[in-house]
């Protein structure tokens, strides 16, 4: 007689959980690797556009897309389950599997416990992504975007040459390297406006990424003048000893690499209860905490809901699986993250009641598909 191994002694497992488990997962790994891609396709626009391809080898461009994954893969997972929980289903109705488990008195309420196991291993998984993958690799990612980001933008500047990035048209009479930096003598930037036009001279300046934790890399100014030329025929100059002039920020993860979204959740929701202690409300903390709480919970609804495509649809097959899979992502989707934001921004409504409504959406939705099926059943 086999021995079954500790798990199994915690949670007895069938040999059918096993298979559905078996089957599930791979197919997770398989559909949550699809929403990863096509992130990381969008990524690679963002890296041609920012950085040129002369300075960046193909194997930067690799490593840069790596880094990449976790900050998709926690967005990724849940959806993933959703899919994976489907194709499941679906294969096992064009293999008349389940019409074979239901003549031996099987229902679909009986996979109600390796969905759920399945579910809270991926609520695991996005949680450790979410929490402490994602906010590692993302400043890797950062360091290398902005190195490589740094060297597009001294290629791009030269002596006694004009340049444009922005609104500005920018104009460097002398460069002297010195070590691993190179400073830039008589810089002249000028930058027109609908109401104004600005001329900014400096005597010396040079490329600084010392702003890196805010995506940020600065052309820094020292010991010039800058001149504003209004429409109406004012002028004003000021002399500074130190200015900044920023280049567009890295971007491309969900809220661009957002600090908060990077905070672990228990570090949110202390930052919530000392904001309370002290009087004190920030909407951007509670949204992030509630919006990674969310995500977590979604791991388990769109286990449930994949469970309902199969009790919902007597007659299943992939093709019905497949759609109502999709329909159910992209309205989690529309609803969850874009709408969701708009409410956050453009109202008042505190954060919970934006965002768990929002999730019963779904429930309801997986509730009335499987009504549906113990009505046909």
């Amino acid at each position: 007689m086999k021995k079954k191994n500790d798990f199994q002694t915690i949670i007895p497992l069938s040999r059918i959980d096993i298979y559905y488990l078996k089957q599930t997962f791979v197919y997770f790994i398989g559909s949550s690797s699809i929403f990863v891609l096509l992130f990381v396709l969008g990524q690679v626009r963002i890296i041609l556009e920012t950085i040129s391809l002369e300075n960046m080898s193909f194997f930067t461009i690799i490593k840069l897309l790596i880094l990449t994954v976790p900050m998709h893969l926690f967005i990724s997972m849940p959806v993933g389950l959703n899919l994976a929980n489907a194709l499941t289903f679906g294969y096992f109705a064009i293999n008349n599997e389940l019409l074979a488990l239901k003549s031996f008195g099987f229902k679909i309420e009986y996979f109600i416990k390796p969905v759920l196991i399945l579910a809270l291993l991926v609520c695991a998984l996005t949680y450790i992504d979410m929490d402490f993958l994602y906010p590692y690799t993302y400043k890797l990612y950062l360091k290398e975007f902005i190195k490589n980001q740094v060297k597009t933008i001294e290629s791009a500047l030269q002596e006694e040459k004009v340049i444009k990035f922005k609104n500005y048209e920018l104009y460097v009479d002398r460069i002297v390297p010195s070590g691993k930096m190179k400073y830039y003598y008589d810089v002249i930037i000028t930058e027109s406006g609908t109401q104004y036009s600005n001329t900014i001279y400096a005597k010396k300046g040079f490329i600084d990424s010392s702003f890196e934790k805010y995506n940020l890399i600065s052309l820094t100014l020292l010991n010039g003048s800058y001149s504003i030329h209004y429409n109406d025929g004012r002028d004003a100059l000021t002399d500074y000893e130190k200015l900044y002039i920023f280049f567009n920020k890295p971007s491309g993860s969900y809220d661009g690499g957002d600090s908060l979204l990077m905070t672990r959740i228990d570090r949110l929701v202390k930052m919530v209860k000392q904001n309370k202690k002290a009087g004190t409300y920030e909407r951007m903390v509670d949204e992030k905490l509630h919006f990674k709480i969310g995500l977590l919970v979604a791991c388990f609804l769109f286990a449930i809901a994949g469970l309902s495509i199969a009790k919902g649809f007597p007659r299943l097959n992939l093709g019905i699986a497949l759609l109502s899979s999709i329909t159910i992502i992209m309205l989690f989707y529309s609803i969850f993250i874009l709408l969701s934001k708009t409410l956050i921004v453009k109202t008042k409504i505190p954060i919970p009641l934006i965002y768990y409504p929002l999730l019963g959406i779904l429930l309801l939705a997986s509730a009335g598909l499987w009504l549906k099926g113990s009505k046909t059943n």
